[in-house]
């Protein structure tokens, strides 16, 4: 979902023209002679920014499918009063940060970095994090800390929120936002962390831990030239001890039964520990189930089952290599929430993040307080502590 949005004709000729428009819109609430005229500007802007963010998706799916995602929304006040939505709008002279807060009107704060700046500093972050033997990466999210949190601090303090809930945009998608440090604690050591493509995008309501249903899927052999999984095994075992569920393990992962097992009955959560490519082009994007390649237009398909339902898919995990990356994260429209990584997690360090987050979601947590706990559940192990381990994972959707 916009990792590598780069390449495509949307990026090179439709991205731009909504750029313009915002930059225009952000610029006519900055000069705004007073408070409400700048907020029927920032309005707008934010209206065009969340159908920006529509038409990445429209043109990734080549249909109208996010149009009935859009229909279910409401008031953000309205479904979580304890979580801001920040809007990084990266342009070319500048940075522009939305914040909308429970209660609040729209605020806007402008950072004189430009698009290009912040798109090398977020690379050089990303390729410092996988490295779990330097703490290189220290510099880069203490910037970008810098540049995208701290001068939003005042206002998010004062709204009393414990989540924040970013829209990304464009080298952001790449990036864990958790990641961004101020000096003396990371990001998610102070708010659980979510990150959404886009506001209206998102259905929102929480998990009732009773009574859900869960399919448990995964391969722990060697499949189609990947190497065993062996911790696929422990992870399902425990997921399945703390929620339950029909599981489907190495060679009853098979594609058929996935997608008649999804059509027979309503799950409200959908658990998939595999190996896994994603990438912006559908038919380079794929989840590996025993009989072969699982696609992303196979997987949109089954997921997207739960679209005209009254009980729609609550969570989809896509607990494998990359899965929270490119496609990956597009694979989920029609699931309230997907749970995924940027990058391949060593098995054990993965498969304790899992039981941690599911132990919190049963107990009644929010899916990102819940993410929240299982990350400094890892960050407290000696072992795992450095953000290569915790900070991959994203959920990305509904954050309640």
């Amino acid at each position: 979902w916009g990792a590598d949005l780069g390449n495509s004709s949307f990026e090179s000729q439709v991205a731009p023209v909504y750029r313009a428009l915002l930059d225009l819109l952000l610029l006519e609430a900055a000069e705004s002679p007073n408070s409400a005229e700048a907020q029927v500007f920032l309005v707008k802007a934010r209206a065009t920014m969340e159908e920006f963010k529509a038409a990445e998706l429209r043109d990734f799916f080549r249909d109208d499918c996010v149009d009935a995602q859009r229909e279910r929304t409401r008031g953000l006040g309205s479904v979580s009063p304890d979580a801001a939505i920040v809007y990084p709008i990266l342009l070319p002279g500048r940075t522009a940060l939305l914040i909308s807060a429970p209660g609040q009107p729209l605020e806007l704060v402008s950072v004189p970095i430009s698009r290009q700046v912040v798109e090398a500093e977020a690379r050089a972050l990303r390729e410092q994090l996988e490295r779990p033997a330097t703490r290189r990466y220290l510099v880069h999210a203490q910037r970008l800390y810098d540049w995208l949190i701290r001068p939003l601090e005042a206002s998010i303090e004062a709204s009393g929120v414990g989540t924040l809930v970013f829209v990304p945009d464009g080298p952001l998608l790449t990036i864990p936002l958790a990641s961004l440090h101020n000096g003396d604690h990371f990001l998610v050591e102070e708010y659980a962390v979510a990150t959404t493509p886009g506001f209206d995008l998102v259905d929102p309501a929480a998990i009732d831990p009773e009574g859900v249903e869960a399919l448990l899927a995964g391969i722990s052999k060697s499949v189609d030239g990947a190497p065993p999984l062996p911790n696929v095994v422990q992870e399902l075992r425990a997921v399945e001890s703390l929620i339950g569920g029909q599981v489907m393990l190495d060679d009853a992962f098979i594609r058929s039964d996935l997608r008649d097992s999804l059509e027979a009955k309503n799950f409200g959560i959908v658990h998939i520990a595999t190996h896994a490519r994603f990438s912006a082009r559908p038919e380079d994007t794929y989840l590996l189930a025993w009989d072969g390649r699982l696609g992303l237009d196979e997987l949109s398909e089954d997921v997207g089952l739960f679209r005209f339902r009254d009980e729609p898919l609550e969570l989809l995990t896509l607990s494998a290599c990359e899965t929270a990356r490119g496609g990956g994260q597009r694979a989920g429209l029609g699931a309230r929430s997907v749970l995924g990584s940027l990058w391949s997690v060593n098995d054990p360090a993965a498969t304790a993040l899992i039981e941690t987050f599911y132990t919190r979601l049963m107990a009644g947590d929010s899916r990102a307080q819940a993410l929240r706990a299982a990350q400094l559940g890892l960050m407290a192990d000696f072992r795992y502590r450095h953000p290569a381990y915790w900070a991959p994972f994203l959920l990305i959707g509904t954050w309640l």
